[in-house]
């Protein structure tokens, strides 16, 4: 990543920090289902663990004291002053159905989608193996495909055909029609790749 690149995610995370503090978190909290009280601050579920937040100086800890990325805390930060609370449709949508989502659908294929397929094209085997470390949860499409909790409002599933000799391989994520609600297209784009990104490590452990 760039420096010009990570100073951009530098700025939205203070930005985003400077909104933290007069937000009315215990209306954010309703409306992402996560939990806030003064005495414990925020108490986010992301990817899988929980992650502490004091909204007063923007503090971060993840539960097992690992660093947080400036992504991860821009994610996060964006969701939690976001979240209006709109339930989820159970309606899938691809990137480019998100409302303003099809002037940057090239931009998220080549970002999500094509690391993706290099990964996990010609091994089925692999992504299972991988989603199933991130507590994934079978879904009947494609080849193989998972869904992921990614925020208490926000489900994400990652759908893979494998290649053969006649045809490539294909792959989709999808998201619940309400993922507007929740997060701006470049944040969606950043939460995919940090999804492919977590599959591949565990891929490789």
């Amino acid at each position: 990543m760039g420096l010009p690149k990570q100073e951009g995610y530098r700025q939205a995370v203070e930005i985003a920090c400077e909104k933290l503090k007069g937000a009315d978190l215990p209306r954010q909290a309703g409306n992402g289902g996560f939990a806030y009280s003064p005495e414990k601050g925020i108490e986010l579920p992301f990817f899988g663990k929980t992650y502490y937040i004091d909204p007063e100086t923007c503090d971060f800890r993840s539960p097992d004291e690992s660093v947080i990325s400036l992504v991860s805390k821009g994610v996060m930060l964006h969701y939690i002053l976001l979240a209006d609370g709109f339930p989820n449709v159970k309606k899938f949508i691809t990137y480019g159905e998100i409302p303003g989502g099809l002037s940057y659908a090239g931009v998220f294929r080549r970002r999500v989608i094509l690391p993706f397929l290099q990964a996990f094209g010609e091994d089925l085997e692999a992504f299972k193996k991988a989603a199933e470390a991130h507590q994934g949860v079978p879904a009947l499409l494609g080849d193989a495909a998972y869904t992921f909790q990614i925020f208490p409002r926000i489900p994400v599933t990652l759908v893979l055909w494998k290649g053969d000799e006649e045809f490539p391989a294909a792959g989709k994520m999808l998201f619940d029609a309400s993922i507007d609600h929740y997060l701006e297209l470049e944040d969606v784009v950043v939460m995919g790749e940090m999804i492919v990104g977590r599959l591949k490590a565990a891929a490789q452990d």
